[in-house]
């Protein structure tokens, strides 16, 4: 993973992840990312990349809903203003679920825990989570 920070948007994976966003015309990327997140087994590891696509398809279904992160890309802003999706109530859901895995059980997780971390990544998933929270409720 080429990571500079602990930001959704600062790794590598996070801005391919964009660059294809970039390139659709609709919002079922971002579904589909999250999706993948989902679906993995409990238990097994959820790989980083996955994960870091995973948090950066959430933040952008917290920036549909008029939650973005405070560093939204200058890329996702303009994905923003030329695609009139929505982030229906469905898909927060299937976020607030992505984000609860990614940050309990994965890779991604282990990764920054290993770097000894953790401290600096937890409060960026934690604020994304409580983002998402708001818009749900």
């Amino acid at each position: 993973m080429g990571a500079w920070g602990a930001g959704c948007f600062e790794n590598d994976d996070a801005l391919d992840w964009l660059c294809d966003l970039e390139d659709s015309v609709s919002s079922d990327l971002i579904r589909e990312t999250i999706q993948i997140a989902i679906d993995a087994p409990p238990g097994d590891d959820l790989e980083a990349p996955e994960c870091c696509s995973a948090l950066a398809a959430c933040e952008m279904v917290a920036a549909l809903s008029g939650k973005p992160p405070s560093d939204l890309p200058e890329d996702a802003k303009a994905w923003l203003e030329q695609n009139s999706a929505v982030a229906d109530n469905a898909v927060l859901q299937l976020a607030m679920k992505a984000v609860e895995r990614i940050r309990t059980d994965s890779e991604l997780k282990d990764l920054w825990e290993d770097a000894e971390s953790l401290d600096e990544w937890t409060p960026v998933v934690d604020d994304l989570a409580s983002r998402l929270r708001v818009v749900c409720n």
